[in-house]
């Protein structure tokens, strides 16, 4: 029986890894066809979910015991909403650091008028040409500001990358720690399919905030082992069961819902669904996949 247990617990270690790459690769080149608005669709229905249906529910049900003793405070949701404000104020304070620095820089023409000389205007002519194509190339760029302005930032990427981080070491904890075999054939698909589903939706993260491709490559391996260190923890100690690692399981999972709750709404949605873009019915039918087919795991997991 317990070697039964090792081969399965083996197995989900090698899957989890798999899945994760092929998760990560799809999203990468679907990134590079027509489909991809419609797939950031996908992942903000992914992100929704997993925020509302899994992570804040698990973080309702690990912290039953704080709540109760708090006089049924609903310590996960807050805990949920002040991650959401923490994100929000990050981007924007961001944001606005990035436009006074623009604002801040030295122009690019100064000069006086009433100081001309003749020898001076084929000089100030080609500056005139010169400012005129800057002129007309700042027209261009504010009809884009608005695509700009909905990509997702660098540092958006990497709470997504820490949360799923955190949220698949507990996942594997739970599977690794288990003794009934059967139980963990069930979980392992639900859980598999999961992690792809995770993989896809960050390597979109890091494509849509432009990450290197070295530093997405360290990031993906990272994350792809992260269910297995799970798996392993929870296969040595069989203790993941714990109050103190429930309690820890629970704000983990809380905060980590208010970041896909942002990222998924504020991020992902807006990239989707642009002002005069195409395909908008494929796209809501996208997000209504990700979300059913990410809630659905919730019956398993």
């Amino acid at each position: 029986m317990s070697s039964d247990l090792d081969l399965w617990k083996g197995l989900a270690i090698a899957i989890n890894v798999v899945v994760c790459f092929i998760g990560i690769l799809l999203s990468r080149w679907i990134s590079q066809t027509k489909l991809y608005e419609i797939s950031c669709a996908l992942v903000a229905g992914v992100l929704l979910a997993t925020g509302l249906v899994h992570l804040l529910s698990d973080s309702v049900e690990s912290l039953a015991n704080l709540t109760e003793l708090m006089n049924g405070y609903p310590f996960p949701y807050m805990l949920c909403g002040i991650m959401f404000i923490i994100l929000l104020m990050i981007e924007q304070s961001v944001d606005v650091y990035q436009v006074k620095r623009k604002e801040e820089s030295p122009k690019l023409f100064k000069g006086d008028a009433s100081h001309t000389h003749p020898h001076d205007i084929e000089s100030q002519s080609s500056q005139i040409s010169t400012s005129s194509q800057l002129t007309s190339a700042d027209d261009d760029a504010s009809k884009d500001m608005h695509h700009h302005d909905v990509n997702m930032s660098e540092a958006s990427a990497i709470f997504i990358f820490l949360a799923l981080s955190v949220h698949s070491i507990f996942e594997g904890l739970s599977l690794g720690a288990s003794n009934n075999a059967s139980q963990i054939a069930s979980t392992l698909i639900a859980i598999a399919i999961h992690k792809g589903l995770a993989a896809y939706a960050l390597g979109a993260s890091f494509i849509e905030a432009k990450v290197s491709k070295w530093r997405m490559v360290i990031f993906s391996v990272i994350f792809a082992f992260m269910t297995p260190a799970g798996i392993a923890i929870g296969w040595g100690l069989e203790a993941a069961e714990s109050d103190t690692g429930k309690v820890l399981s629970g704000v983990c999972s809380a905060l980590a819902a208010g970041t896909f709750l942002y990222v998924g709404a504020l991020e992902f949605v807006p990239m989707s669904f642009k002002p005069g873009s195409s395909y908008i019915i494929w796209k809501f039918v996208a997000l209504l996949v990700g979300y059913g087919a990410m809630s659905a795991l919730a019956i398993w997991t």
